[in-house]
């Protein structure tokens, strides 16, 4: 039996071959395993349409079984700050290669697989899952005794201890599934895998299988596409799918399989749960999603490796969004009634704040209804005398300019009918697919990107746009494909849109580009590498930023948070209170500011309060590309009603702190594991709160609805060496 080992300063992943076999036996993270099998299990998972597989798919599942593979060979490779692990296998149908990659800053693993066909006739994948993995969070000191119901009753404690000891157990982890809707992203729920199907007493298992999926171009229109498993006295697991269209992942476990073999499938897209197959010609090549996975004692270790590893990988030619202010008209304020005069109204206060690009979103197109874009051009409603006379008022206050755009749709009364050619459109069995007003224009068709090229260029060329926020208000799940599936449609298009979108930034590198879609409905980390700056939410109540903003620190990395900061709200309007203002800064100073909101009814006090925040954001910016974020209470429920979640830059931990519930509370947060010394309140300055650092607890007295910031110094040795 030969061994195989890959590994960095944080991570150990142990292969072992045997009878022309390549099995994954462990990984650890941190030097402790997360994963271990010592049987191993089944390296590659490729179904195709139409075989039977005797030990595999049976009732939906994928976690086992498939393509019977033989071990080829495998290498390494060394780059100046990365590894790469390259796997092979084949059998006379097709040849696959795992690719693994370890970063050396992170232990972070990333995989992704490539299968070619051999034959010389076309086959049809049905599910290629990039990594499938059994045993995890399984150890001895994790073996427990379980009482079942056949106990209750029994007195006599020898007979009662015989029947436990039958029936011990692995107790299993809490999966943290992350629900991800309309303005309510990130809401993470702590699933008992055992009451969802995964019954864990010795040979008395359920044929359970738990899935979580996201179906349509809009990835993340349900779930986030990852999860978090927690285990008492274990730790942390995390793992992320990086989707390219719809995707899936499966917990399993088999009715005969004792409890340390429930697996974790991450599947990407399959027919199952995702409608999709692939048609794969001889002598061409399917890649697989790529999906990355992480293993730490606590969530401020897992948020760190996967923190270090999205910088990693994020495209270096990106403007940094984090270091500017960006004002849109849009929330609280006009919507899609963007009128030259109500737009020219914001200018004055927007300049005398010191923002640095004013948006116009939804409203200043076509005939400034959504069911009419596609040829973006400026409504003579609304700008009679011509948008440009508008741009110029913005400039002349200092302002950079920027305008909204969806070139993902056409609206169905767009006025140019013959705007693109029919192959352009989303369609099945001929008819276009429509929704919320628009027809899906589909980016693999070389048409279609050359007509966003062109709306592009136009805006560039013609208003010097500095910064174009495009939208993705419709979700479609495919359509006809001569390759596959109507989910192998969406695929073809959602690559061919990332590829997009990352060159058009390089085309005009001058332009900061912002993702939205609908918000947060497109926001996973295949689309991070190529962003600057995400539309988190849409959420229009300033309460609910900071669940979101704590729990998407999993997920997206700080300086990409685009983070409404709503003053002034349209319900209470022309009232708002210093602690709804103090609160909405404190949302954005997390990341990236988006202003908005009618701020011409501010108080003069209000309007200090909020300068003095805008000054604060300014002076903290720059390190949001280097901080860490750290979550002391871990991530948030809806039910929390103090949240605590911070940014450590070297030896600073920039702290906020939340009572949200509606009274006066006395919050109590120990710190002791960051080792500070000092802390100060930040903002606002001028307050009347009572707190104090003792041993490394704060204690704070705060009012219902209220948010500070605190800056801590910490020891210079104050986390360990993963976190300097």
């Amino acid at each position: 039996m030969k061994k195989i080992i890959f590994k960095n300063d944080y991570t150990n992943v142990v292969f072992q071959c045997k009878e022309n076999k390549i099995f994954i036996e462990s990984i650890a993270f941190s030097g402790k395993e997360y994963v271990y099998h010592k049987e191993g299990m089944q390296h590659s998972n490729v179904f195709l349409l139409g075989k039977y597989y005797p030990r595999g798919k049976m009732f939906n599942r994928y976690e086992f079984g498939g393509e019977d593979l033989l071990f080829v060979g495998a290498k390494e490779r060394q780059f100046d700050n990365k590894k790469e692990l390259i796997v092979e296998e084949k059998n006379e149908k097709i040849f696959v290669k795992t690719i693994y990659e370890l970063y050396d800053n992170s232990a972070t693993l990333q995989c992704r697989k490539e299968i070619i066909n051999l034959l010389n006739k076309t086959i049809y994948i049905e599910s290629a899952s990039p990594l499938t993995l059994k045993g995890i969070m399984v150890g001895d000191d994790n073996h427990m005794l379980s009482y079942s119901t056949d106990l209750e009753g029994i007195e006599d404690l020898t007979t009662k201890i015989g029947k436990v000891e039958r029936r011990k157990k692995i107790c299993l982890p809490w999966l943290w599934k992350a629900h991800n809707t309309w303005c309510s992203e990130a809401c993470f729920e702590k699933v008992n895998l055992e009451t969802e199907g995964l019954r864990a007493i010795h040979k008395q298992m359920r044929c359970g299988r738990i899935v979580v999926a996201g179906n349509g171009v809009q990835t993340t229109n349900r779930f986030l596409p990852l999860g978090l498993l927690e285990k008492e006295n274990y730790g942390f697991f995390s793992f992320e799918i990086l989707p390219v269209g719809s995707w899936s992942y499966e917990i399993t476990a088999g009715y005969h399989e004792a409890a340390d073999k429930w697996t974790l499938a991450l599947l990407g897209r399959n027919f199952h749960d995702n409608g999709w197959y692939r048609a794969l010609q001889p002598n061409e090549t399917h890649c697989t999603e790529e999906v990355r996975i992480v293993g730490d004692l606590d969530i401020d270790g897992i948020v760190r490796h996967n923190t270090v590893f999205r910088r990693n990988v994020k495209a270096k030619n990106l403007l940094h969004a984090h270091e500017d202010i960006v004002y849109n008209v849009y929330m609280h304020n006009l919507y899609i009634s963007a009128y030259a005069d109500k737009v020219e109204k914001n200018i004055p206060i927007v300049s005398e704040l010191g923002a640095d690009y004013f948006v116009i979103d939804a409203g200043w197109h076509d005939d400034m209804s959504v069911f009419s874009i596609g040829e973006w051009k400026e409504s003579i409603d609304a700008y009679p005398n011509g948008l440009q006379k508008t741009i110029d008022k913005v400039r002349e206050k200092g302002m950079k300019f920027g305008l909204w755009i969806e070139v993902q749709s056409v609206g169905i009364y767009c006025a140019d009918k013959n705007l693109l050619p029919d192959k352009c459109y989303f369609s099945i069995a001929g008819e276009r697919l429509v929704g919320n007003g628009r027809y899906h224009v589909d980016f693999s068709v070389p048409e279609t990107r050359e007509w966003a090229d062109n709306i592009v260029k136009r805006l560039v060329e013609k208003y010097s746009v500095d910064y174009i926020k495009i939208d993705k208000s419709l979700n479609v799940l495919g359509g006809d494909c001569t390759t596959g599936s109507l989910s192998e449609r969406l695929r073809l298009h959602s690559q061919a849109y990332l590829d997009w979108f990352e060159n058009i930034q390089k085309k005009h590198p001058q332009v900061l580009f912002e993702n939205c879609s609908s918000g947060g409905m497109l926001m996973d980390s295949n689309i991070a590498k190529r962003t600057s700056v995400f539309s988190i939410s849409d959420q229009s109540d300033y309460l609910m930023y900071p669940y979101i903003l704590c729990n998407l620190s999993l997920g997206i990395l700080p300086e990409q948070m685009g983070i409404w900061c709503m003053p002034v709200d349209r319900f209470s309007y022309p009232d708002t209170d210093d602690e709804k203002l103090i609160c909405n800064v404190i949302n954005a100073l997390y990341g990236c500011m988006h202003l908005s909101s009618k701020l011409e009814v501010l108080t003069d006090k209000q309007k200090e309060l909020l300068k003095e925040g805008l000054k604060y954001y300014k002076k903290i910016s720059k390190i949001k590309n280097l901080a860490i974020p750290v979550l002391p209470r871990g991530l948030a429920s809806l039910d929390d009603d103090i949240i605590v979640m911070g940014l450590k830059e070297d030896k600073k931990l920039y702290l906020f702190v939340y009572n949200l519930s509606e009274t006066e509370q006395v919050i109590k947060q120990n710190l002791s594991k960051y080792l500070p010394e000092k802390i100060l309140l930040a903002y606002p300055q001028v307050s009347d709160n009572e707190y104090s650092l003792d041993k490394g607890v704060l204690k704070c007295s705060m009012q219902g609805k209220t948010a500070r910031v605190f800056e801590l110094d910490l020891q210079s040795n104050s986390l360990p060496d993963i976190f300097k």
